[in-house]
């Protein structure tokens, strides 16, 4: 996913004479992390919250005393508290301006094509990044973050240099959307579903959020752990629990949500990795014995990447391979949970577009019904397709990728001191007027036949892009076409009575209350 502009330390290993990974030695390492959950896993440890915050306040009153201090980058006077004001602020400034940002410390925000390409595009280089505008002389950014974010847990082999591709290399393998993968989503659909709205009722409306929440979580452990979340109930209780906290948490108005995390998510997040650790030994140990189904799973396929490369004693690529697949279920199945659903109500609004939608997945799936890798491939569901991408341009999974300057770098007419937060949100990007006519109406034509074509190439960015563009793009794009086409096969979606709901802006914008849509059974 997309970086954090705040470094986060990975948490050293408690000595110990294991020669094998012990999941509670693991889980009191990690217990005492904040977790920062601007989504459910979302913006990410906090290390030393109190310091921090104290920190960032005497940054933001020093910035709004000083006033801007980068000559040819425009202020805006008031705190970028949401992805919406971004957007306020781009479209009345230009493509770059400085301001107190979601950190509540300074920060440049940028939009437009050679900035974005500049902040995203960087290759590899033992953790950091170089940048692409040579008229800067060896211009560099630091990338301080992990192997993928949002990140709920700090990951140890982030500072390791080259270990950092072949995890990568493995994840790529993992994300490659197969028949498998497309029926862990239809699977875990109908389970939501019955969860959500039972069967049977004659109409019944639904949160599609949580619908798509738990659909997305439970494909990520298949995946992940290469077991169902039915088949390690304890696993999906733990995690049950942290999305229970998590909820509690965003619903208070009093936190900041993008940099604190309260004492009942820490502990939930404590007690869900401490299940999903012992579930990943339980899969390694399984697939070392020839189990194909644990063998094909994240969890051994990337602990075969992960060499024991600290020389403690203990199994730190076990470890590592814990903290990553926590990692994936959390952030895999909550920002693509958050745009599906909005997807799935913007589908909702328009009675003509669900009945072309039914008609369309009908016709795919033929007189069988199967929904598959094959049938909702799409070459075969190009308007459910269009839908999918235009709700990744609304309401795009990762709204920010934030970068520090290194050193005093020359971008468009500006300077860039030293050691300056660079941030671009996404979400300014899917809004820019000047690419986008009519920006804030969800039209899937955007996304049909050759439209797409004359669109310049990093006005749309919904998984970032360049080295550290999210790995598992494919998958997520596959899940959303699968959930609504489940949905389609067996219901007729109405769009719900409007509530006035709150965002809690973060790595990703969760709706607290969540998004309603009505489901009529197509046999009604």
């Amino acid at each position: 996913m997309i970086s954090a502009a705040e470094p986060v330390t990975a948490v050293p290993p408690a000595a110990s004479a294991a020669s094998v990974f012990s999941a509670d030695r693991f889980v009191a390492n990690v217990s005492g992390d904040a977790l920062l959950h601007g989504d459910a896993a979302a913006l990410y440890l906090a290390g030393a919250v109190a310091f921090a915050v104290l920190l960032a306040g005497a940054a933001a009153a020093l910035f709004l005393l000083r006033g801007p201090r980068i000559a040819n980058v425009p202020s805006w006077p008031k705190r970028v508290a949401s992805h919406d004001d971004a957007v306020s602020a781009h479209e009345a400034l230009g493509d770059m301006f400085y301001a107190t940002g979601f950190d509540g410390k300074p920060c440049v925000f940028v939009r437009g094509q050679h900035a974005t390409k500049v902040l995203t595009e960087m290759g590899f280089g033992d953790g950091k990044w170089s940048g692409l505008d040579t008229a800067a002389g060896a211009a560099a950014f630091v990338v301080p973050s992990n192997l993928v974010q949002p990140m709920a847990v700090p990951t140890f082999f982030h500072d390791a240099g080259a270990t950092w591709k072949n995890a990568r290399a493995a994840l790529r393998r993992l994300f490659v959307p197969t028949e498998a993968s497309a029926s862990f989503t239809v699977e875990a659909t109908d389970r939501a579903v019955d969860m959500t709205a039972p069967r049977g009722a004659s109409a019944a409306e639904v949160d599609a959020q949580s619908l798509a929440h738990i659909a997305f979580r439970d494909t990520m452990m298949s995946i992940g752990l290469g077991r169902s979340a039915a088949e390690v109930p304890g696993v999906e209780r733990q995690f049950e629990a942290l999305e229970s906290a998590s909820g509690k948490w965003r619903a208070d108005s009093t936190m900041d949500h993008a940099h604190t995390a309260s004492p009942a998510v820490e502990s939930a997040s404590a007690g869900a990795l401490a299940a999903c650790a012992s579930a990943v030994l339980g899969t390694i140990e399984a697939a070392r014995e020839g189990d194909e189904r644990a063998a094909g799973s994240m969890a051994a396929l990337l602990r075969s990447a992960l060499p024991e490369y600290t020389g403690t004693g203990t199994d730190e690529g076990a470890e590592e391979t814990a903290r990553t697949v926590f990692n994936l279920i959390v952030a895999g199945a909550e920002s693509n949970a958050i745009s599906t659903a909005k997807t799935v109500a913007a589908i909702a609004e328009n009675p003509k577009l669900v009945a072309e939608l039914q008609a369309e997945v009908d016709a795919a799936v033929g007189a069988e019904g199967v929904i598959s890798h094959e049938t909702m491939k799409a070459s075969k569901v190009p308007l459910l397709e269009a839908c999918v991408r235009e709700g990744l341009r609304m309401f795009v999974p990762a709204t920010a990728a934030q970068r520090v300057c290194e050193k005093e770098t020359v971008l468009g007419p500006a300077t860039i001191p030293a050691g300056t937060t660079m941030c671009v949100c996404i979400h300014a990007l899917h809004m820019d007027s000047s690419v986008w006519s009519n920006p804030a109406t969800f039209d899937h034509t955007r996304f049909l036949g050759g439209k797409k074509l004359s669109r310049p190439r990093h006005a749309y960015l919904p998984f970032s892009c360049g080295p550290r563009k999210c790995p598992g793009e494919a998958v997520a794009v596959q899940q959303a076409r699968v959930l609504i086409a489940t949905l389609l096969r067996s219901y007729t979606l109405r769009s719900a009575e409007a509530v006035p709901r709150s965002h809690v802006a973060g790595f990703t914008e969760w709706t607290d209350g969540g998004v309603s849509v009505g489901l009529v059974p197509r046999s009604a």
